[in-house]
């Protein structure tokens, strides 16, 4: 099964990205939904070793490219693949921001994924989106040259 989730953003990519790496953490401003929190290991991502949970959902981060990649590969009873971050610079002070579910679903898992679980991903995916166009909007377009910050 494969679903993406993509929108251009009023943020340079480097400030996308560092919003995305900082989900999970005490910094983290744009993961919509504290009732399902997004929760990762402390510290810096370091592929094989930083894992992620949200829900029932367990993944742990395949690959990392500072600035552009986060990969969290998911090794689940119901669901087995990845779920991977993208950031790409579209212009100055605009990024597109990509998210990438490519994922084998049990299929005892199916009903379940189309009738809550996927309804939920796509509800929080989007909400995600909003949330960094909304920090955006409310900092005039943040680029490194405005100083903006995540702290």
């Amino acid at each position: 099964m494969l679903n993406i989730h993509e929108r251009i953003i009023d943020m340079d990519a480097h400030m996308a990205f560092q919003y995305l790496e900082d989900m999970g953490t005490a910094k983290d401003l744009v993961w919509p939904n504290p009732d399902l929190p997004f929760e990762r290991t402390p510290g810096e991502l370091r592929p094989g070793v930083t894992t992620e949970s949200h829900g029932r959902i367990r993944a742990t981060l395949q690959d990392y490219t500072s600035g552009s990649r986060i990969a969290w590969g998911v090794d689940m009873a119901a669901l087995k693949g990845s779920h991977v971050f993208l950031v790409e610079a579209i212009a100055p002070g605009k990024s597109k921001v990509k998210h990438v579910l490519e994922v084998d679903l049990a299929p005892w898992f199916v009903p379940l994924w189309d009738a809550e679980i996927g309804p939920l991903h796509d509800k929080i995916l989007e909400g995600l989106l909003d949330k960094m166009q909304q920090l955006a909007s409310e900092h005039g377009g943040m680029t490194a040259e405005h100083g903006a910050s995540t702290a």
